[in-house]
């Protein structure tokens, strides 16, 4: 039936064709979940309530840790885990492991039995308002962290009933450790760091300050792979395989290469959402123009890679970078061509800022709000740092590329990377010149699913504005028409609409904001050992702790500045929790 539907036989045609899809799906859906079980990225499946902990865990070591700032910190994956009553069941989620300084050696790759209770889910925030970690890190895929202690157990080499290590792993881990060694050992260990988190999307060796200072430019997206890192990669070796660009046209054996070559970079980078997206894309758009020789719609090839890369895994619509990925394409989609058509007739530096711009405002139009609501922040100069930045660092990938395919030569590949370190040390200035702009990021209250929803509405309705403003060019006719049609201005309508839904979404906003501000809270939260007590009675803020040692202070307002600037809180009462004699 479903061949049937794509074929248009002709006995099989109308609501027959519908129902033979959605019998698909339901069948799909099925059996997706009779083996996943309690695979999800919801949670660990044994800290569930009444869930029972008295079992180990199979975890599997795919890649080699790298040392960094905060430590060695690494990924396993959970391929399973057994119960009390050893039954295997079925896993698959990502944890994060971490080494501190001066610890024991990470584990080689291979597979390990590790008990469940070693496994822990993240804390839930302590201080309300706090971004939710736990539901952070599940969006991008982790279900889970643990602290390394040398009490893995190795597995020999029987299966125990799970999927094993293959020796491409292995391989890719070498290749991994090599990239990683050649820049540290060439470079300065900050600039080691940035450049390989440029290139794999690992920021295990990235120094915390400097990924601030890209998260205030609005330039996070260089440090994660994603489809701007595939465009530019397989960029060059199209110009390459296509003779320079002359050609047009690099032929099916070479489209193939290109294509292998591409999945190759995925895999080796760890097959994150927007990565996948971007090759699902790029091979989808690249057979259809030069092996079937169809035009292709962005829109369309968007909806199909998002189809493909949700039936293949369908936790990944989970995960924020699946979802950041493919609102910032569907508002480059919707909008940006419609402005660039009108740029044709402009000169090519006036055009080329022009359209950089309309492609980072298109992009950041739709991923705003999810990102307000996830992180409660915003960078302020994200246009800045995209027109001047972005195209730097863009070539900083070419640029990596070139120091690893010449870093052999004695002499020359020497010169390639004092260059190269030079230059990113100029191009970290410039961006240390950035963060001392005033007001590097806009703060907001932490929002909730409706006000997500309100300004997720809000962004349709200002691009169908724009939208509608742009083909209004092209058809100034029948613009007149409506306008005479339905007496009332197309552009007043949008502009009462869109004010409207703002100032609902302020509105709401505001009363959330009231709420908070006369609100009568209590919460206890961890310092060191010690549970303090807080309670918040409108706008005074009391704190019952032992107040011994000035810096234990210091360490909890940290935690709370944030809390009482977002909750009105005029007064902060430090109540001492021990006897007088002791102040």
């Amino acid at each position: 039936m479903l061949l049937g539907y794509w074929f248009g036989f002709d006995r099989i045609s109308g609501v027959w064709r519908w129902f033979s899809v959605f019998v698909f799906h339901v069948v799909l859906g099925g059996w997706w979940f009779s083996q996943t079980g309690a695979s999800t990225t919801g949670g660990l499946p044994w800290n569930k309530p009444g869930a029972n902990k008295d079992g180990f865990a199979l975890v599997e070591v795919r890649d080699s840790w790298l040392a960094g700032p905060k430590g060695v910190r690494g990924t396993a994956h959970c391929l399973g885990f057994t119960a009390s009553d050893g039954v295997p069941v079925n896993a698959d989620f990502a944890i994060r492991v971490g080494v501190d300084e001066g610890g024991l050696n990470p584990p080689a790759l291979g597979r390990y039995w590790l008990y469940l209770g070693a496994i822990r889910d993240y804390d839930l925030p302590e201080v309300p308002g706090d971004p939710n970690w736990q539901s952070i890190m599940r969006a991008v895929g982790v279900a889970g962290h643990v602290r390394y202690s040398g009490d893995w157990q190795r597995v020999g080499e029987n299966r125990e009933g799970f999927v094993g290590l293959g020796c491409v792993y292995r391989l890719r881990a070498r290749l991994l450790v090599w990239i990683h060694g050649e820049f540290g050992r060439r470079l300065h260990s900050q600039h080691a760091g940035l450049v390989y988190a440029m290139l794999m999307g690992d920021k295990s060796g990235l120094d915390p300050a400097l990924e601030s200072q890209f998260g205030t430019a609005g330039l996070l997206h260089v440090l994660a792979v994603s489809g701007m890192h595939v465009a530019l990669i397989l960029g060059a070796l199209f110009w390459l395989f296509s003779g320079f660009g002359a050609r047009g046209n690099p032929g099916l054996f070479f489209l193939m290469v290109l294509i292998a070559a591409g999945w190759g970079y995925t895999f080796l980078t760890g097959a994150g959402a927007s990565v996948v997206r971007a090759m699902i894309s790029a091979t989808w758009m690249w057979l259809g123009k030069y092996a079937f020789k169809r035009k292709q719609s962005l829109i369309h090839v968007l909806l199909g890679s998002a189809y493909i890369q949700w039936l293949i895994d369908p936790h990944a619509v989970e995960h924020m970078g699946f979802q950041l990925s493919y609102l910032a394409v569907l508002g480059i989609a919707l909008v940006h061509p419609l402005v660039s058509e009108r740029l044709s007739h402009m000169p090519r530096l006036v055009r080329w800022i022009a359209e950089n711009t309309s492609l980072t405002l298109s992009a950041t139009l739709f991923t705003a709000p999810l990102l307000l609501w996830q992180f409660q922040s915003f960078p302020t100069w994200f246009l800045l740092g995209n027109l001047l930045l972005l195209p730097l660092f863009s070539f900083c990938v070419y640029l990596t590329l070139l120091c690893l395919a010449v870093g052999w030569i004695p002499i020359f590949g020497d010169f390639t990377y004092r260059l190269f370190g030079a230059g990113l040390k100029a191009l970290l200035w410039l961006l240390d010149i950035g963060q001392s702009l005033p007001l590097p990021e806009i703060k907001a209250l932490p929002m909730s699913v409706w006000d997500l929803l309100l300004m997720m509405l809000l962004v349709v309705l200002v691009c169908g504005w724009l939208m509608s403003k742009l083909r209004g060019m092209d058809h100034p006719q029948t613009a007149a028409a409506l306008h005479r049609r339905f007496r009332v201005l197309h552009s007043q309508g949008w502009f009462f609409v869109i004010g409207t839904l703002f100032l609902c979404l302020w509105v709401n906003l505001e009363r959330e904001r009231s709420l908070r501000s006369a609100s009568v809270e209590y919460f206890n939260m961890h310092v060191g050992h010690e549970i303090i007590e807080a309670r918040k009675n409108r706008a005074s803020l009391q704190l019952i702790g032992d107040w011994r040692n000035p810096r234990k202070k210091i360490r909890v307002w940290h935690k709370l500045q944030n809390y009482a600037l977002r909750n009105g809180v005029a007064h902060v009462v430090w109540i001492n929790r021990l006897p007088l004699y002791y102040e």
